[in-house]
């Protein structure tokens, strides 16, 4: 149905600008607060992992702005941009992070720290900060199915076209501003691997061995193939945990070795481990031209065996997204895993878990000063 010719057509960021306003925490549905939570956990916990990382180092060594905002992890107190930009760069450092199924984008990088710094530097209670991380996930998560696809085909990224607006919108709803506000605002700032690990780990639960394994093809998506796939000699042998991480091949094979694949498998020195890159090297693939991808994030290995068998195994979406949400208890375990690996003791790790799980029914967000170094 067309819209009236004799009313005008208000600017998108008017019309959103009305929605964010009138959002109450008690119309948030009880499994986008949930979500909101989770995020929140997770970031926190991915902040602590990464608090020792060179390039947080040098992060906070450039950032002279000093203020009563928390970095997680981090002894010294910042302003609330400095803090939001070391929790967002700690978030996303290490590429462990969620994003949104169907169309990748990240989300809990940006909105949570934009929205915890700007709480706490002004003094509002957890239900506000939570009520501005459920709007800002929201708004960044519609505007990328808007165009899914669309902005990464033009040659730009949508985290650094997108998720500013989810930011803008997420703070300003957290203190309070009306529609004018909030549309004035917005003008203003105008995971593909995990299903073929699953396979690969439940190809070591069959116990075959890497020695046992001739080849490995693997089914996979066309828009996979830049990405995670070639140079397929690069992929076979990244020159650094950093880069493994986008390779194919070594995620699969660590995922073998240690079924696993946390941040303990992408160090410099796992990468360059000669177990896991023999087995890389094993690894090719196909392109299957009715694979889903970025609609659906599917995995597929066909092993072929010294002894002449071939063992086929497929996962047909990965854990974490809407047909296989993580449970809660999943996502506390990563978090103490990310925790551990910053350095934290359990008691520590605890407290924030706590504070993050209920920060909607508290009055203020002055504890977060306590996860300070």
């Amino acid at each position: 149905m067309s819209a009236p010719t004799s009313q005008a057509i208000r600017p998108l960021a008017e019309e959103l600008a009305q929605w964010i306003a009138g959002v109450r925490y008690r119309d948030v549905p009880d499994a986008a607060r949930a979500m909101a939570e989770n995020d929140l956990l997770d970031v926190a916990g991915l902040c602590v992992a990464a608090r020792n990382t060179d390039y947080i180092r040098a992060l906070i060594g450039g950032w002279d702005a000093e203020g009563g905002c928390t970095a997680f992890g981090h002894a010294r107190g910042f302003d609330s941009a400095g803090a939001a930009l070391v929790n967002g760069a700690a978030t996303h450092g290490e590429d462990f992070d969620d994003t949104l199924e169907g169309s990748p984008i990240r989300v809990g990088a940006i909105a949570v720290p934009a929205v915890l710094a700007a709480c706490e530097r002004f003094g509002c209670s957890g239900e506000q900060a939570m009520l501005g991380i459920a709007v800002g996930m929201e708004v960044i998560c519609r505007l990328n199915q808007v165009v899914p696809g669309g902005i990464h085909k033009a040659g730009f990224h949508p985290v650094g076209t997108l998720t500013t607006f989810g930011a803008a919108a997420g703070v300003g709803k957290a203190l309070g501003l009306g529609a004018r506000e909030l549309a004035l605002a917005l003008g203003i700032a105008g995971s593909m691997i995990h299903p073929y690990i699953d396979c690969m780990i439940r190809l070591a639960a069959t116990g075959i061995g890497a020695d046992d394994i001739v080849d490995i093809v693997c089914e996979t998506g066309e828009g996979l193939v830049p990405r995670l796939w070639e140079p397929l000699a690069d992929k076979h042998r990244p020159p650094s945990g950093y880069a493994a991480k986008f390779s194919m091949p070594y995620c699969m094979a660590v995922g073998f070795f240690d079924r696993a694949a946390g941040l303990e498998q992408f160090t410099d020195a796992r990468a360059r481990d000669p177990e896991v890159l023999a087995l890389a090297a094993k690894i090719r693939y196909v392109i299957d031209p009715d694979n889903e991808y970025p609609r659906n994030y599917s995995g597929h290995v066909r092993v072929s065996t010294k002894d002449g068998r071939t063992i086929e195994l497929r996962q047909p979406h990965f854990r974490g997204g809407s047909r296989e949400p993580l449970r809660r208890e999943e996502l506390i375990r990563k978090f103490r895993q990310n925790v551990a690996y910053g350095g934290w003791d359990e008691p520590r790790a605890d407290a924030l878990r706590d504070f993050c799980l209920n920060l909607a029914s508290r009055k203020d967000l002055a504890q977060m000063a306590s996860f300070r170094g």
